[in-house]
């Protein structure tokens, strides 16, 4: 990825009245995870990110990853990429109403491609504590591959600290979503409406209760069960909640 671009985002999906594109030939290796984050260039994410990026962990930790902000400059030395104004406004619902700008991520995703060399994509945010190589036991153990589509659910809805998707869904999702996900997406959040998206356009989803704990105390993170702990977005309590986590 190149650090400080600010080109638009390319549309790589075939639109309605079209001829649809072929999903693309997927090459995976198991277990392989390509990750990314949202991060703001302001608040309290740059640092989060630069501690992320200097300890080699989050997403950093996977085998290839993605950040995508609105001030690349702010996150160096964190290589990113420029998607544009974040702002978003509050939704009725009480939380933001943030899911057109995750679907310029999404477009973003899916152009740069790296997702059909690794077996899931995952997003993630950052104040997630997690573990790559918990997720990668979690997926295993439930007998999932990259090759089906399928993603993740860490309760009845997905939540939006982490979202799990396997290469063949995001095939799927590149292919059909721009024409068969059209309602709704002024009415959730973006987790909700992934959600309800992906399991529209048939893929399958899959639920883990021990994917992700929200808690705010950095001591409950001595649960090995759980691949996510959310939120921290203090570093201090971060680092506190991923030692507590490691010892």
């Amino acid at each position: 990825l190149k650090s400080r671009s600010t080109s638009k985002v390319k549309n790589s999906i075939a639109h309605v009245g079209g001829k649809k594109k072929a999903p693309p030939k997927l090459v995976l290796d198991s277990g392989k995870l390509y990750c990314w984050i949202l991060a703001a260039g302001s608040g309290y994410e740059p640092a989060l990110m630069k501690d992320h990026f200097a300890n080699g962990r989050s997403i950093f930790a996977c085998t290839a990853q993605s950040v995508f902000t609105d001030n690349p400059d702010v996150l160096l030395p964190v290589p990113s990429r420029g998607i544009g104004s974040i702002q978003t406004k509050m939704g009725p619902w009480g939380s933001w109403q943030n899911t057109r700008l995750f679907l310029r991520c999404w477009d973003a995703v899916i152009d740069i491609g790296l997702y059909q060399q690794h077996e899931w994509t995952v997003k993630a945010d950052a104040d997630s504590v997690w573990f790559p190589d918990r997720l990668v036991t979690h997926i295993q153990g439930q007998g999932l591959h990259g090759s089906n589509p399928a993603f993740l659910k860490n309760a009845e809805q997905m939540l939006g600290p982490i979202e799990v998707i396997s290469a063949q869904g995001m095939a799927v999702f590149a292919e059909k979503y721009k024409w068969a996900c059209i309602n709704g997406i002024d009415v959730s959040g973006e987790d909700g409406f992934m959600d309800n998206c992906w399991a529209k356009i048939g893929i399958t989803p899959h639920v883990d209760w021990n994917l992700l704990l929200s808690e705010w105390d950095p001591a409950r993170c001595n649960d090995g069960r759980f691949v996510v702990f959310h939120p921290f977005k203090d570093i201090w309590k971060y680092n506190s909640c991923f030692g507590v986590a490691t010892r």
